[in-house]
């Protein structure tokens, strides 16, 4: 699903709302995994490969399988936020997860001088280094500020552009 604004005949705004984007982490053929459910899409396009990050556009069936649209590649920008519950934490790592991607903190400021626990919705500020994020802020959330969240993703025209990550999706926005 697609919408688009404009101003005085120009696109200003384009939300996407994929059903899923991540980390491909297995392709075999027309199927492919993504944070950990697997899609078939019999026109996968053949640059999809281990490690692409992807949008797919797709529908759960009553049968728990996903009837899939598309499949785009999203692009991997250097500066993002990460949203998301934090999972598999080590403190003596300095790492957490959201979702299947692994967050480097060692560096990171922590607001309001929170302990990080397992289960914690988190903002996260940083880069993408290789295969995990590297967390400069972590702002700890409360669970009831996101009840009922439409989550969306948000390509502007013109770039500038951000990448948020929320629970495995994505949202792009433009900065400028």
């Amino acid at each position: 699903q697609v919408e688009v604004e404009t101003l005085k005949g120009k696109a200003t705004d384009i939300e996407l709302n994929p059903a899923i984007a991540g980390v491909v982490s297995e392709v075999q053929g027309n199927k492919l995994v993504v944070n950990g459910t697997t899609f078939t899409f019999s026109a996968l396009n053949s640059d999809i490969r281990v490690g692409s990050w992807v949008m797919i556009s797709a529908l759960q069936q009553n049968d728990g399988t996903w009837s899939v649209s598309s499949v785009n590649q999203a692009p991997v920008l250097a500066h993002a936020e990460v949203e998301g519950r934090i999972s598999q934490l080590d403190t003596t790592t300095s790492k957490f997860n959201i979702g299947s991607m692994q967050v480097e903190y060692s560096n990171a400021t922590i607001e309001d001088g929170d302990i990080l626990k397992n289960g914690q919705w988190v903002e996260v500020d940083g880069n993408f280094e290789n295969s995990h994020f590297v967390a400069a802020k972590i702002d700890v959330e409360n669970d009831t500020d996101y009840d009922g969240v439409e989550i969306v993703s948000d390509a502007v025209a013109n770039g500038g552009f951000d990448l948020i990550i929320v629970d495995e999706a994505t949202h792009y926005k433009n900065t400028q």
